[in-house]
């Protein structure tokens, strides 16, 4: 059986680097022994079930992958994580997009011109706050200028 898991070890020590984790960090954040992360890593034992699920957990991988170096998953049938900008997007998001599609589109041009009203609402608020931040220290020293005995407000 052991053959069948061969290189469990140097799998698990290359996850360890691509993450940049010792074996004592794995060892705290799965909660399994230095003893016997020592015994996978060297070679010496093959991950029982609880232990090989921390681990692929702790690591981001799968359990499979642990044991076979293949993720066996059906990629096929896994779904894509949708972005934006390379960022993926949260579930409210991706709800949104997802009500979008099933709206016809007379409905969805009238969606789109709502969203656009009320980003580009959003947007001239911004400006309209930085304007009024500049216009009002301008009133300011104008109104400094005046208690001055300058009418004008130049100084």
């Amino acid at each position: 059986m052991e053959a069948e898991y061969s290189h469990v070890d140097f799998r698990i020590l290359s996850k360890l680097k691509a993450l940049g984790m010792s074996q004592v960090q794995l060892s705290r954040e799965t909660g399994l022994s230095t003893t016997a992360l020592s015994s996978y890593c060297t070679g010496k034992r093959v991950p029982e079930t609880s232990a090989l699920y921390r681990l692929a957990k702790t690591l981001q991988t799968s359990m499979e992958w642990i044991l076979t170096g293949e993720d066996l998953t059906n990629e096929e049938s896994a779904l894509p994580i949708p972005t934006c900008d390379d960022t993926p997007l949260e579930s409210e998001e991706a709800d949104l997009v997802a009500m979008f599609r099933l709206l016809p589109s007379y409905e969805r041009e009238d969606l789109f011109d709502l969203v656009y009203f009320k980003y580009k609402k959003h947007v001239e608020k911004k400006m309209e706050s930085i304007y009024w931040t500049y216009k009002e220290d301008r009133l300011k020293r104008k109104s400094a200028a005046a208690d001055d005995g300058n009418p004008s407000g130049i100084a």
